[in-house]
């Protein structure tokens, strides 16, 4: 969307790919475990409960990060290729796979 002659606006919609997340996932999970396990006291680190949500926690965020690398990367490119774009907008879609949730999260005290 071209503003004016100084100001040319991008909107993109971009579906997120498994291949393109999942690069360096396994290892990224594990850093981010281990950093909110370090910032815990050693009595609670065996507290089951507590893991887990590290888990679920560390997978949620390496998650976000590697969406937030490839947004930064593609505006990177857009912006190499077309010095003239003032604003850039990015609408991710893809982040989950289009299936139901298994009926054990029903159970999941919350």
């Amino acid at each position: 969307m071209v503003i004016d002659d100084k100001n040319t606006v991008v909107i993109a919609e971009v579906e997120l790919r498994e291949e393109a997340m999942m690069k360096g996932m396994r290892q990224r999970i594990v850093s981010e475990k281990n950093n909110l396990m370090s910032q815990t006291s050693a009595d609670n680190r065996s507290d089951i409960a507590l893991r887990e949500y590290f888990s679920d926690r560390a997978a949620v965020q390496a998650t976000l990060l590697r969406t937030e690398e490839i947004i930064d990367d593609l505006e990177s490119k857009l912006r190499q290729l077309c010095p003239q774009v003032s604003h850039v907008t990015i609408e991710v879609q893809g982040i989950t796979a289009d299936y139901e949730l298994p009926n054990q999260l029903d159970k999941v005290p919350g």
